[in-house]
């Protein structure tokens, strides 16, 4: 999600925060291997299927990024705040 402003990827001042399309994603195990990768679809959403474990998800703009924790058969959301200023 980006907040509104004059960047042409965020909300352009007509909604709070928008979803950021073709935005790339990786989730990288302890080791920093891609253990999956994403592009963020038109309204920012994405997925990527991970077995158990721990991972740092990083989205690609800004290298905004979470660790989470994956429990078998989990679905974990993410949701990143992308500046404006990147």
């Amino acid at each position: 999600m980006r907040p509104e402003g004059p960047d042409p990827r965020s909300g352009g001042g007509q909604v709070a925060d928008i979803g950021v399309s073709g935005d790339s994603i990786v989730a990288r195990d302890g080791a920093g291997r891609t253990a999956g990768s994403a592009t963020s679809a038109a309204d920012g959403s994405f997925t990527i299927r991970l077995p158990a474990g721990t991972y740092r998800v990083v989205e690609g703009i800004c290298s905004v990024g979470r660790t989470i924790e994956v429990s078998a058969s989990a679905v974990i959301e993410v949701t990143f705040s992308v500046p404006n200023a990147c």
